[in-house]
Protein backbone atom coordinates (compact mmCIF):
# COMPACT_ATOMS: atom_id res chain seq x y z
CA UNK A 1 0.00 0.00 0.00
CA UNK A 2 1.07 3.67 -0.87
CA UNK A 3 2.17 6.09 1.98
CA UNK A 4 -0.77 8.41 1.16
CA UNK A 5 -3.48 5.34 1.56
CA UNK A 6 -1.35 4.44 4.98
CA UNK A 7 -1.63 7.72 6.12
CA UNK A 8 -5.43 8.27 5.17
CA UNK A 9 -5.94 4.63 7.18
CA UNK A 10 -3.96 6.18 10.07
CA UNK A 11 -6.19 8.84 10.30
CA UNK A 12 -9.47 7.16 10.00
CA UNK A 13 -10.27 8.36 6.26
CA UNK A 14 -11.93 5.66 5.02
CA UNK A 15 -12.47 6.35 1.33
CA UNK A 16 -10.77 7.15 -1.84
CA UNK A 17 -7.29 8.88 -2.10
CA UNK A 18 -7.19 11.18 -5.29
CA UNK A 19 -3.81 11.69 -5.66
CA UNK A 20 -2.02 14.82 -7.68
CA UNK A 21 -4.92 17.76 -7.14
CA UNK A 22 -3.88 21.25 -7.92
CA UNK A 23 -5.59 23.18 -5.07
CA UNK A 24 -5.32 27.04 -4.25
CA UNK A 25 -1.72 26.72 -5.64
CA UNK A 26 -0.52 23.49 -4.17
CA UNK A 27 -0.06 19.93 -5.22
CA UNK A 28 -1.92 17.77 -2.49
CA UNK A 29 -3.91 14.45 -2.81
CA UNK A 30 -7.26 14.58 -1.37
CA UNK A 31 -10.00 11.52 -0.08
CA UNK A 32 -12.90 11.27 -0.98
CA UNK A 33 -15.86 9.06 -0.30
CA UNK A 34 -18.43 8.55 -3.08
CA UNK A 35 -21.82 9.51 -2.24
CA UNK A 36 -23.19 6.54 -3.98
CA UNK A 37 -27.31 7.39 -4.26
CA UNK A 38 -26.58 10.48 -5.40
CA UNK A 39 -23.98 9.50 -8.04
CA UNK A 40 -26.36 6.95 -9.69
CA UNK A 41 -29.42 9.80 -9.09
CA UNK A 42 -26.57 11.68 -11.16
CA UNK A 43 -25.92 9.21 -13.72
CA UNK A 44 -29.23 8.29 -14.39
CA UNK A 45 -30.47 11.96 -14.69
CA UNK A 46 -27.49 13.35 -16.76
CA UNK A 47 -25.54 15.58 -14.60
CA UNK A 48 -21.79 14.26 -15.24
CA UNK A 49 -18.91 15.69 -13.05
CA UNK A 50 -18.42 19.49 -14.35
CA UNK A 51 -15.09 20.33 -13.82
CA UNK A 52 -14.97 23.04 -15.93
CA UNK A 53 -14.89 26.19 -13.96
CA UNK A 54 -16.75 28.51 -16.69
CA UNK A 55 -19.78 26.61 -16.46
CA UNK A 56 -19.78 26.14 -13.10
CA UNK A 57 -19.54 29.75 -12.80
CA UNK A 58 -22.77 29.70 -14.99
CA UNK A 59 -24.93 27.47 -12.34
CA UNK A 60 -24.98 30.74 -10.03
CA UNK A 61 -27.07 32.46 -13.24
CA UNK A 62 -30.75 31.14 -13.23
CA UNK A 63 -31.37 32.26 -16.63
CA UNK A 64 -28.68 29.40 -17.88
CA UNK A 65 -29.94 26.65 -14.88
CA UNK A 66 -32.53 26.44 -12.59
CA UNK A 67 -31.44 23.67 -10.63
CA UNK A 68 -27.42 22.32 -8.98
CA UNK A 69 -26.61 19.21 -8.56
CA UNK A 70 -25.61 17.60 -5.50
CA UNK A 71 -22.28 16.93 -4.36
CA UNK A 72 -21.35 13.18 -5.21
CA UNK A 73 -18.58 13.10 -2.85
CA UNK A 74 -17.64 13.99 -0.08
CA UNK A 75 -14.40 15.07 1.01
CA UNK A 76 -13.17 13.30 4.14
CA UNK A 77 -10.02 15.51 4.20
CA UNK A 78 -6.72 16.61 2.10
CA UNK A 79 -2.99 15.50 2.44
CA UNK A 80 0.26 17.50 1.59
CA UNK A 81 3.66 15.88 1.45
CA UNK A 82 6.42 18.24 3.30
CA UNK A 83 9.73 17.21 4.39
CA UNK A 84 9.86 18.50 7.72
CA UNK A 85 7.05 19.64 10.06
CA UNK A 86 7.89 23.38 9.85
CA UNK A 87 6.17 23.73 6.26
CA UNK A 88 2.93 22.08 7.76
CA UNK A 89 1.32 25.32 9.05
CA UNK A 90 2.16 26.98 6.05
CA UNK A 91 1.44 24.24 3.56
CA UNK A 92 -2.11 23.12 5.51
CA UNK A 93 -3.18 26.92 6.20
CA UNK A 94 -5.64 28.26 3.52
CA UNK A 95 -6.54 24.00 2.74
CA UNK A 96 -8.29 23.70 6.50
CA UNK A 97 -10.93 26.01 4.89
CA UNK A 98 -12.34 23.12 2.32
CA UNK A 99 -11.83 20.14 4.81
CA UNK A 100 -9.60 18.43 7.55
CA UNK A 101 -5.63 18.58 6.26
CA UNK A 102 -2.86 16.61 7.23
CA UNK A 103 0.87 17.36 6.61
CA UNK A 104 2.77 13.77 5.88
CA UNK A 105 5.69 13.47 6.66
CA UNK A 106 9.13 10.82 5.62
CA UNK A 107 9.51 8.11 8.69
CA UNK A 108 10.89 8.37 11.24
CA UNK A 109 10.62 12.38 11.93
CA UNK A 110 12.44 13.93 15.15
CA UNK A 111 9.81 15.26 17.09
CA UNK A 112 9.54 18.65 18.13
CA UNK A 113 6.75 18.62 21.01
CA UNK A 114 6.40 22.57 20.43
CA UNK A 115 5.65 22.31 16.78
CA UNK A 116 3.19 19.61 17.60
CA UNK A 117 1.67 21.74 19.69
CA UNK A 118 1.04 24.58 17.57
CA UNK A 119 -0.23 22.47 14.79
CA UNK A 120 -2.91 20.64 17.16
CA UNK A 121 -3.87 24.31 18.28
CA UNK A 122 -4.61 25.02 14.93
CA UNK A 123 -6.54 21.88 13.82
CA UNK A 124 -3.60 20.85 11.22
CA UNK A 125 -2.82 16.95 11.23
CA UNK A 126 0.32 15.84 11.31
CA UNK A 127 1.08 12.00 9.79
CA UNK A 128 4.46 9.90 9.12
CA UNK A 129 4.03 7.16 6.28
CA UNK A 130 6.54 5.48 4.13
CA UNK A 131 5.63 2.35 2.08
CA UNK A 132 5.04 0.12 5.48
CA UNK A 133 2.68 1.66 7.16
CA UNK A 134 1.89 5.52 8.76
CA UNK A 135 1.44 7.17 12.21
CA UNK A 136 -0.52 9.63 13.44
CA UNK A 137 1.01 12.36 15.43
CA UNK A 138 -1.41 14.52 15.66
CA UNK A 139 -5.16 14.03 14.26
CA UNK A 140 -6.47 16.75 12.29
CA UNK A 141 -9.63 18.86 13.13
CA UNK A 142 -12.36 19.77 10.72
CA UNK A 143 -12.79 23.46 10.89
CA UNK A 144 -14.44 24.14 7.51
CA UNK A 145 -17.48 24.93 9.25
CA UNK A 146 -15.90 28.07 10.79
CA UNK A 147 -15.32 29.55 6.89
CA UNK A 148 -18.73 28.10 5.64
CA UNK A 149 -19.16 27.37 1.98
CA UNK A 150 -17.67 28.55 -1.07
CA UNK A 151 -17.48 28.33 -4.78
CA UNK A 152 -14.32 27.45 -5.26
CA UNK A 153 -15.37 24.17 -2.26
CA UNK A 154 -18.29 23.27 -4.56
CA UNK A 155 -16.17 23.31 -8.04
CA UNK A 156 -13.69 21.27 -6.12
CA UNK A 157 -15.71 18.53 -5.22
CA UNK A 158 -16.89 18.75 -8.70
CA UNK A 159 -13.04 18.45 -9.57
CA UNK A 160 -12.98 15.51 -7.60
CA UNK A 161 -16.39 13.58 -8.63
CA UNK A 162 -14.63 13.23 -12.03
CA UNK A 163 -11.15 12.00 -10.55
CA UNK A 164 -12.55 9.86 -8.53
CA UNK A 165 -14.10 8.48 -11.49
CA UNK A 166 -11.03 8.50 -13.58
CA UNK A 167 -9.50 6.38 -10.90
CA UNK A 168 -12.19 3.95 -10.80
CA UNK A 169 -12.15 3.30 -14.64
CA UNK A 170 -8.50 2.96 -14.58
CA UNK A 171 -7.05 -0.37 -15.11
CA UNK A 172 -5.50 -2.06 -11.80
CA UNK A 173 -1.90 -2.80 -11.75
CA UNK A 174 -0.38 -6.24 -12.27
Amino acid sequence: MPPLEHAATALGWHGVVVPDVSVLGQQVSAVVRIRSDVHEWRARNGWPPESDPSWFRSWFEPSFHDQVPVPAVELLGVLVFESSVDRALTSCGTLMTLAPCAVVLPSPQPEDPWRMIELDYYGIGVVTADGTGATALVPPEDRSGEFGPSLFGRWLLEVLYERTLELAHQPSPR
